[in-house]
Order: C-alpha cells, then structure tokens, then sequence
C-alpha cells in the first residue's frame, strides 16, 4: 500500500512515519518536516526513510508558487502513485483537494485540536465527502453531536526512546511553547503560580525571558532532563485532551500534576491516578510543593510505575502500529 502523509505537525510526524514505515506492505511519502533524508526538523532527529524520485519528481511539479504550500495544490497526477492519502488535522488539506482526491481513499488524522462544533462543521462535511475518520482520543464519543469514527488510534511512542525516571533534582519540569503569549490555550496563571517561588525549568521553543526558560534542548537532551526532574507540572494545551509532551512524561515515569478540569475535554482523569489532580490551582501548587520535599523512593516512584505501565499498554509504538495495520488493510 502507497500512502502519501500530510503532515501539519514536525512532532507528532517524526513519531508517527516512524511506525507506519514500519508496517510490512506500506510505503509512505511525506512532504513535511522529514522531506530531506539528512536534514531533521527543528525539534526532532533526521528520519532516514526509504524515498521513491518519482514519487519525488511528481510531488514536485504542482504547480504551487514560491512561498504556496504545495498541499494546498495536490493535481491528479501527483497522486497516480498511492492508494491512500493521510490527511493530519488541516481541513484545508482536504476541501482545497476534493477534485484531485477523487477516487482515492482518504483520510482525516484527528490530533486534538477539534472542539465540539466541529463534528457538525467539519467532520460531517468531510465524511459526507468519503473522508474516513480516525480518532486519537475515545472521550470526543460524549460529545451531543459526535460523528461517529472508522478508527480510534491514539499517538504512539517507542518506550525505548525513554529513560528511566530517577527524580533527584528537585525541580518542576513544564513544557509549553511561547506560553507567554498563549495564556488561555496554556493555562499560563497557572504555571506563574505554582512556580512562583519553587524551583523549575520550563522547556520550549519562544519562551525567551521567561523566568524559568531552559530552552530546547536536542531530544535525547530533553528526555535525559526529565528522567531527573522530580515532578512535571502539566497545564495541556487548549483544547488538546492529551498532548505529546504528557507522553513522554509518561512513558519516562515522571510523575505529573495537573487539574482535573483545566476548562476543555481532558483525557486525565483516565490515565493519572485521583492523587495527581487537583480541583484548582492552589491545591496543585500545594501538591507539586510536597511533592519536591518527599522521598521520591515512596509515593511517587508508585506513581511512576503506574504512568509507564500506562504508557506502555495504551500508546506504545507496537500497539498502535497494529491499529494502524488493521485499519489501512480493511480499507
């Protein structure tokens, strides 16, 4: 099978071309991030994926302007080559091409970045169009509205790619872009207070000034910061239920502290233990706070344990490659 990826997100991209050029009979090509063998995106490491020059050549004589994205562009006979096209998030990816996907099995990546009036506004409009729907979270299925799926495949990870969590610096981890200027998508109030006069390190990209900036450290560097750090403070991003960087807290077992109800849909209270949330965000400050003063060989090596058995059983790399299998194989 020949599937040609859209990508929106260099992140989530780097970890899923990973797993689904990892399915024997699927050959995958991605304008994206990882478009250059040698050359990584700005946050992850160079994927060496196998590349087809004529796939290439097609991909490259859309005629897109200087500047233009070409996914906006796709002619007809750029997709000669593939069966199915995966289309992550961008409704424009999908409205803008109806013509030339004409015949092709398409479908739409949810990454969490729906909110209720979408299932009618979008997800309806492109299903009535023979979009296939895969989900990354089972929770949206409450919603009044909801559109039903062909698929529930949430992000995946590789537990190898993780250390383990030892907690000796007594630090809160935070990890949010530019949060200076995203206060109610990032729950920045929340972050200020609870790090107000703790000690803490705050990883991402735009946070320059910020009081607790660690910057962003190459990936390995960055999952190496975490295995220390004692706690991580997850605010979440408007209005994502899970994000990538809550994984891979998870999978390395440092221990996180949110709210139960941060304001959007959150998939928390199903993947945390009722001790790791807090009502408001006093009592999180008050939790996070004796968190950094405990032993972390007591509870929160409990706590530990309990996220990578989680991670492991719900998002790990091998599971979700076998969704991905089942599901691209019974189109």
């Amino acid at each position: 099978m020949n599937i040609l990826y859209l990508p929106c997100h260099e992140v989530l991209e780097y970890d899923e071309l990973r797993m689904l050029t990892e399915i024997p009979g699927v050959n995958v090509m991605s304008p994206g991030a990882y478009w250059k063998p040698s050359k990584g995106a700005r946050l992850r490491l160079p994927l060496n994926i196998p590349r087809n020059q004529e796939w290439i050549d097609a991909w490259n004589s859309i005629p897109a302007s200087p500047g233009q994205d070409h996914k906006l562009y796709i002619t007809p006979q750029a997709l000669e080559p593939y069966d199915a096209i995966i289309v992550m998030h961008k409704w424009s990816f999908i409205y803008n091409n109806l013509e030339a996907f004409q015949g092709k099995k398409v479908i739409w990546r949810d990454i969490g970045q729906t909110v209720p009036k979408d299932e009618v506004r979008h997800i309806k409009r492109v299903q009535d169009s023979g979009v296939k729907i895969v989900r990354y979270w089972d929770g949206y299925q409450d919603r009044k509205d909801y559109q039903g799926h062909d698929a529930i495949i949430p992000f995946g990870k590789y537990p190898e790619d993780f250390h383990t969590w030892t907690g000796e610096e007594k630090v809160i981890a935070g990890c949010c872009n530019n949060i200076a200027n995203r206060a109610k998508v990032c729950r920045t109030h929340c972050w200020d207070h609870v790090t107000s006069d703790l000690p803490a390190a705050l990883y991402g990209i735009l946070n320059h000034g910020e009081k607790h900036h660690q910057g962003s450290p190459d990936y390995h560097t960055f999952l190496k910061h975490l295995s220390r750090h004692r706690v991580m403070w997850y605010g979440g991003t408007k209005p994502a239920p899970y994000t990538l960087a809550f994984l891979e807290a998870l999978f390395t077992g440092l221990p996180l502290f949110g709210v139960s109800s941060p304001g959007w849909e959150t998939a928390l209270p199903g993947l945390l233990d009722s001790s790791q949330l807090a009502p408001d965000t006093w009592t999180l400050k008050m939790k996070m706070k004796d968190a950094l003063t405990m032993d972390p060989s007591e509870w929160l090596q409990s706590l530990s344990e309990k996220q990578v058995k989680v991670a492991r059983e719900q998002f790990s790399a091998t599971r979700v490659k076998k969704l991905w299998k089942k599901f691209l194989f019974s189109l």
